[in-house]
Protein backbone atom coordinates (compact mmCIF):
# COMPACT_ATOMS: atom_id res chain seq x y z
CA UNK A 1 0.00 0.00 0.00
CA UNK A 2 2.00 3.43 -0.99
CA UNK A 3 1.32 6.17 0.50
CA UNK A 4 -0.60 7.85 -1.75
CA UNK A 5 -3.16 4.72 -1.71
CA UNK A 6 -2.97 4.25 1.79
CA UNK A 7 -6.71 4.91 3.19
CA UNK A 8 -7.53 7.37 5.96
CA UNK A 9 -8.64 4.87 9.46
CA UNK A 10 -11.63 5.47 11.72
CA UNK A 11 -11.44 3.47 15.14
CA UNK A 12 -14.76 2.07 15.40
CA UNK A 13 -15.73 0.35 18.59
CA UNK A 14 -18.07 -2.35 18.38
CA UNK A 15 -19.44 -2.61 22.26
CA UNK A 16 -21.86 -5.29 21.34
CA UNK A 17 -18.92 -7.52 20.27
CA UNK A 18 -16.66 -6.06 23.00
CA UNK A 19 -14.10 -4.85 20.23
CA UNK A 20 -12.44 -2.27 18.50
CA UNK A 21 -10.73 -1.84 15.20
CA UNK A 22 -9.57 0.77 12.86
CA UNK A 23 -12.17 0.43 9.47
CA UNK A 24 -10.87 2.60 6.18
CA UNK A 25 -13.18 5.68 6.29
CA UNK A 26 -16.26 5.33 3.69
CA UNK A 27 -16.82 1.87 4.46
CA UNK A 28 -19.93 0.52 5.85
CA UNK A 29 -21.17 -1.38 8.58
CA UNK A 30 -23.96 -3.92 8.98
CA UNK A 31 -24.43 -4.64 12.23
CA UNK A 32 -26.10 -8.19 13.58
CA UNK A 33 -26.24 -10.26 16.79
CA UNK A 34 -22.94 -11.36 17.68
CA UNK A 35 -21.48 -9.93 14.27
CA UNK A 36 -20.94 -7.02 12.24
CA UNK A 37 -20.23 -7.17 8.35
CA UNK A 38 -18.37 -4.46 6.95
CA UNK A 39 -17.97 -3.49 2.77
CA UNK A 40 -16.13 -1.34 1.05
CA UNK A 41 -16.78 0.52 -2.28
CA UNK A 42 -18.05 -1.69 -4.68
CA UNK A 43 -15.82 -2.62 -7.86
CA UNK A 44 -17.84 -3.79 -11.73
CA UNK A 45 -17.26 -7.34 -9.93
CA UNK A 46 -17.21 -7.11 -6.45
CA UNK A 47 -17.60 -5.76 -3.12
CA UNK A 48 -14.62 -6.30 -0.32
CA UNK A 49 -16.28 -7.11 2.70
CA UNK A 50 -15.03 -8.44 6.23
CA UNK A 51 -17.28 -10.11 8.81
CA UNK A 52 -16.13 -10.45 12.41
CA UNK A 53 -18.37 -12.81 14.51
CA UNK A 54 -18.27 -13.61 18.03
CA UNK A 55 -18.89 -17.31 19.48
CA UNK A 56 -17.19 -19.36 21.93
CA UNK A 57 -14.53 -22.09 21.42
CA UNK A 58 -15.51 -25.89 20.95
CA UNK A 59 -14.07 -26.76 24.10
CA UNK A 60 -12.20 -25.30 26.88
CA UNK A 61 -9.06 -24.82 27.40
CA UNK A 62 -5.44 -24.00 25.27
CA UNK A 63 -5.54 -27.35 24.14
CA UNK A 64 -8.21 -26.71 21.89
CA UNK A 65 -7.24 -24.03 20.56
CA UNK A 66 -3.90 -25.59 19.49
CA UNK A 67 -5.54 -28.22 17.91
CA UNK A 68 -7.66 -26.51 16.52
CA UNK A 69 -4.84 -24.52 14.64
CA UNK A 70 -2.95 -27.34 13.56
CA UNK A 71 -6.55 -28.53 11.78
CA UNK A 72 -8.09 -25.60 10.44
CA UNK A 73 -5.88 -25.51 6.71
CA UNK A 74 -6.63 -29.24 5.91
CA UNK A 75 -10.44 -28.85 6.86
CA UNK A 76 -10.48 -25.88 4.60
CA UNK A 77 -8.66 -27.58 2.11
CA UNK A 78 -10.88 -30.76 2.30
CA UNK A 79 -14.42 -28.53 2.63
CA UNK A 80 -13.60 -26.10 0.03
CA UNK A 81 -13.16 -27.28 -3.41
CA UNK A 82 -11.26 -24.38 -5.21
CA UNK A 83 -9.33 -23.47 -1.87
CA UNK A 84 -5.29 -22.81 -2.20
CA UNK A 85 -3.36 -21.97 0.39
CA UNK A 86 -1.41 -18.33 -0.03
CA UNK A 87 0.44 -18.28 3.70
CA UNK A 88 -0.58 -18.14 6.98
CA UNK A 89 0.75 -17.11 10.51
CA UNK A 90 -0.09 -16.81 13.93
CA UNK A 91 0.75 -13.58 16.57
CA UNK A 92 -0.95 -12.36 19.64
CA UNK A 93 -2.76 -9.13 20.31
CA UNK A 94 -1.83 -6.60 22.37
CA UNK A 95 -5.30 -6.89 24.27
CA UNK A 96 -6.12 -9.60 26.74
CA UNK A 97 -3.19 -11.39 25.29
CA UNK A 98 -5.38 -12.71 22.79
CA UNK A 99 -3.91 -15.36 20.14
CA UNK A 100 -4.50 -15.05 16.55
CA UNK A 101 -4.41 -17.58 13.30
CA UNK A 102 -4.44 -16.25 10.23
CA UNK A 103 -4.65 -17.80 6.91
CA UNK A 104 -4.36 -16.50 3.09
CA UNK A 105 -5.93 -18.25 0.02
CA UNK A 106 -7.32 -17.88 -3.12
CA UNK A 107 -10.54 -19.61 -3.98
CA UNK A 108 -12.34 -20.62 -7.09
CA UNK A 109 -16.02 -21.07 -7.73
CA UNK A 110 -17.07 -23.81 -9.96
CA UNK A 111 -19.64 -21.22 -10.97
CA UNK A 112 -17.80 -19.11 -13.98
CA UNK A 113 -19.74 -16.03 -12.77
CA UNK A 114 -18.15 -15.72 -9.67
CA UNK A 115 -14.87 -14.18 -9.78
CA UNK A 116 -12.15 -15.75 -7.83
CA UNK A 117 -11.31 -14.29 -4.62
CA UNK A 118 -8.53 -13.94 -2.12
CA UNK A 119 -9.73 -14.35 1.46
CA UNK A 120 -8.09 -13.60 4.88
CA UNK A 121 -9.82 -16.20 7.33
CA UNK A 122 -8.44 -15.54 10.65
CA UNK A 123 -9.11 -16.69 13.84
CA UNK A 124 -9.09 -14.63 17.71
CA UNK A 125 -8.92 -17.56 20.50
CA UNK A 126 -9.44 -14.77 23.72
CA UNK A 127 -9.43 -17.48 26.05
CA UNK A 128 -11.62 -20.62 27.03
CA UNK A 129 -15.33 -18.70 26.82
CA UNK A 130 -14.47 -16.07 24.33
CA UNK A 131 -13.58 -16.46 20.25
CA UNK A 132 -14.32 -14.64 17.09
CA UNK A 133 -13.87 -15.25 13.34
CA UNK A 134 -12.17 -12.70 11.19
CA UNK A 135 -13.37 -13.38 7.23
CA UNK A 136 -12.09 -10.97 5.07
CA UNK A 137 -12.68 -11.27 0.94
CA UNK A 138 -11.97 -9.82 -2.27
CA UNK A 139 -11.69 -10.38 -6.00
CA UNK A 140 -8.11 -11.36 -6.71
CA UNK A 141 -7.90 -8.45 -9.54
CA UNK A 142 -8.13 -6.38 -6.37
CA UNK A 143 -5.85 -8.37 -3.91
CA UNK A 144 -3.03 -6.15 -3.72
CA UNK A 145 -5.53 -3.30 -2.96
CA UNK A 146 -7.32 -4.67 -0.43
CA UNK A 147 -5.19 -7.72 0.98
CA UNK A 148 -2.90 -4.96 3.25
CA UNK A 149 -5.98 -3.00 4.06
CA UNK A 150 -7.67 -6.09 5.63
CA UNK A 151 -3.80 -7.58 7.29
CA UNK A 152 -4.64 -3.67 8.82
CA UNK A 153 -7.88 -3.98 10.17
CA UNK A 154 -7.06 -7.67 11.92
CA UNK A 155 -3.89 -6.35 13.18
CA UNK A 156 -5.58 -3.11 14.72
CA UNK A 157 -8.60 -5.44 16.86
CA UNK A 158 -8.17 -4.30 19.88
CA UNK A 159 -10.80 -6.81 22.63
CA UNK A 160 -12.63 -5.04 25.70
CA UNK A 161 -12.98 -6.56 28.87
CA UNK A 162 -16.06 -8.76 29.76
CA UNK A 163 -18.63 -6.16 31.26
CA UNK A 164 -19.44 -7.39 34.67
Amino acid sequence: MTTENAPTWANVTLSDLLLSLQVPDGWEAEPEEYAVTLRGPSDEDYTPTVTLQEGEPEEPGHDWWLDFTEQIVGHLIDSSPGFELVGQREFRLSSLDAEVYAVTAHWESADPRVPETTQLQAWIWAGSTRMYSFSASTSVAHEERDLPVFDHMLDSVRLLPARP
